[in-house]
């Protein structure tokens, strides 16, 4: 019986090793999101820490991680995987405008700037992008710079009233 027990364990453990990395990160990072859709952020992080032990060099475990950082209110860390997933994919728009929206979070003039920057390059790619477009204009009203933020507020109001009409009501 225990001779059993020790053949199954063993064809349990060997199967679970001959998975491909890309396999094991995959069923990681579909229990990140379902985890993070459930505000489950700490599950969610372990998960998305497991699909990063797969595959090192993949951008959107990366990117999952920030998201559930960010629900678990820790900044830093969100920012720092932020860094490493656009480091791997620097061209990652989802990553770009999240990180954005973290810098714009702050009241710090650089780092308004940065988001700014990077809100552009965003808009540059997808021209009618409400989420950038709303951050922008938030930016934008932080830096001073009125006018703009006013002209991309409105660009908004002119694509998307239907959500203007959804925040009213």
């Amino acid at each position: 019986r225990v001779n059993a027990c020790v053949v199954i364990l063993l064809v349990w453990v060997v199967s679970g090793c001959s998975r491909s990395p890309e396999a094991r990160r995959d069923k990681f990072v579909a229990a990140g999101k379902q985890l993070i859709q459930k505000k489950d952020y700490a599950r969610a992080i372990l998960q998305l820490q497991n699909a990063i032990r797969s595959m090192p060099r993949d951008s959107e475990s990366y990117y999952q991680l920030s998201l559930a950082y960010i629900g678990v209110h820790d900044a830093r860390k969100a920012v720092l995987s932020l860094q490493k997933a656009l480091e791997l994919k620097p061209q990652y728009p989802a990553a770009q405008l999240t990180m954005a929206k973290l810098l714009a979070s702050t009241q710090d003039r650089e780092l308004l700037e940065e988001a700014e920057k990077r809100l552009h390059e965003i808009l540059a790619v997808t021209p009618i992008n409400e989420e950038a477009l709303n951050v922008l204009g938030v930016t934008e009203w932080g830096l001073g710079k009125r006018e703009d933020a006013e002209k991309h507020l409105a660009q908004v109001l002119d694509h998307f009233p239907q959500d203007f009409q959804a925040a009213l009501g």
